[in-house]
């Protein structure tokens, strides 16, 4: 079963069922990142540099100068995995600074930009409304914020990229979830390595999301895969 993987990681990009991905779009969170993924070239792969919440204090005066070069050198690739994190990580200062300074980037750019939100679905949903015309599109990395927010991420036109971890949701809540994301807005991801306990498989994932969602497990990878395909590539 073909499928696209809209968010993972270069050390994540193993792991059973990733033979069959048709695309495995490849984010950075950290400087570190960024040469490993430089490098990761074939049909399949799409990439993406960033700077993520976590790593936000090690974002300067200089690091926007540093992402606009990659991009040059790498014309095709876009702008992840970027965001914010009430949960975890420096100060929203430092966090806010990071974030906005990528994002206006993407948009100034026309790049796809991978979106992290904890606890943060307020702020991302006004860093959207400013941002989201430039961008190619706007992707909600495992996205399982309350389901009032598809709605109003959904004016903007951005993608929601479900990953195993909305698993651990009880499945009335998964399900309303996925039920009022519009069909070609959907995606779906591992987030590998960081995929979570409740990953099993690639075929495992994809299967139990088609479920909760009543319909083919097969159908459910095809759509998700169209979707990938016409924002990544």
């Amino acid at each position: 079963m073909e499928y696209a993987d809209s968010h993972l990681h270069p050390a994540g990009t193993a792991y059973p069922g990733s033979e069959s991905a048709a695309l495995l779009s490849v984010c950075a969170a950290q400087f570190s990142d960024w040469d490993a993924i430089s490098e990761m070239r074939g049909p399949r792969v799409a990439r993406s540099y960033g700077v993520h919440p976590w790593y936000s204090e090690s974002w300067g005066d200089g690091s926007i100068d540093r992402l606009r070069e990659m991009l040059e050198r790498d014309p095709e690739a876009n702008i992840g995995e970027i965001g914010m994190d009430e949960a975890k990580g420096p100060s929203m200062v430092d966090q806010a600074r990071c974030f906005e300074e990528q994002f206006m980037l993407a948009s100034e750019l026309g790049k796809t930009v991978s979106i992290h939100s904890v606890r943060a679905e307020n702020y991302v949903l006004a860093a959207v409304k400013r941002n989201h015309k430039g961008c190619k599109a706007i992707v909600l990395h495992s996205f399982s914020a309350p389901s009032n927010y598809v709605k109003s991420f959904s004016k903007y036109d951005c993608y929601f990229s479900i990953s195993p971890r909305i698993l651990s949701k009880q499945a009335p809540v998964a399900k309303a979830i996925l039920e009022l994301i519009p069909k070609d807005r959907l995606l779906l991801e591992t987030d590998s390595p960081d995929h979570g306990q409740e990953f099993v498989s690639a075929d495992d994932f994809i299967s139990k999301i088609a479920e909760l969602m009543s319909m083919g497990a097969g159908e459910l990878a095809k759509i998700t895969l169209e979707n990938a395909e016409r924002i990544f590539r």
